[in-house]
């Protein structure tokens, strides 16, 4: 099996009669650097879609004639999560006040379907935030964000939510619609100060 990575064909010799896990995990092992990942594969000049990676792997590597395999490094990976969750949260930002405006003239089933997406785009981007924290291996205890750590940064967006949880089950939408509005500026201070400070650790 000819074997390229990013582009380039790697003169070793693969072909052990192993799995196409076994000679990913080899190309790993040998062709890349300690911060470069393997983030795509093509077979036969197929590429592999992400659901279908998993069992893609498991069968025999001697089935295809061809493996392409793309890299790329942790730092860069990070890099684009977080530009992608600052220009996300700058949407949501935009949408809050939006949502704010109905509660207050009284339309709250709109409020509340445009709450629901926001929320599911706060919990892409807290997930992204904390897979990125693992990538890199950053201590948040010894990270530096705004006056505090990226822990303390971390709680403010949190105990806003949590505000936003309790208004919601007692279904005070004045509150809401308050916490919305100038409860959560700073919270989304504190949220773009990590983004921030993570990307610098991606670049460093």
């Amino acid at each position: 099996m000819q074997v390229y990575v990013d582009g380039a064909k790697v003169d070793e010799d693969f072909g052990d009669g192993g799995t196409l896990e076994d000679t990913i995990r080899k190309v790993q092992e040998t062709q890349c650097a300690p911060d470069q990942l393997v983030i795509g594969l093509s077979c036969d000049g197929q590429e592999v879609p992400g659901p279908q990676i998993p069992a893609t792997l498991k069968m025999p590597a001697d089935d295809f004639d061809r493996l392409d395999v793309v890299t790329s490094t942790k730092g860069r990976l990070v890099g684009e999560a977080m530009d992608q969750a600052s220009d996300t949260l700058n949407e949501a930002e935009e949408a809050l006040q939006e949502i704010a405006s109905l509660l207050i003239e009284g339309r709250t089933a709109e409020a509340l379907a445009g709450l629901g997406d926001c929320a599911r785009v706060w919990q892409q981007i807290h997930e992204s935030i904390i897979r990125s924290i693992e990538l890199l291996q950053i201590d948040p205890e010894k990270m530096r964000v705004r006056e505090g750590t990226l822990t303390d940064a971390m709680l403010q967006p949190r105990s806003v939510l949590q505000q936003i949880r309790d208004a919601l089950q007692a279904q005070d939408h004045v509150l809401l619609a308050d916490v919305l509005q100038y409860e959560f500026a700073e919270a989304m201070e504190d949220w773009h100060a990590v983004i921030a400070g993570i990307r610098a650790s991606a670049k460093s």
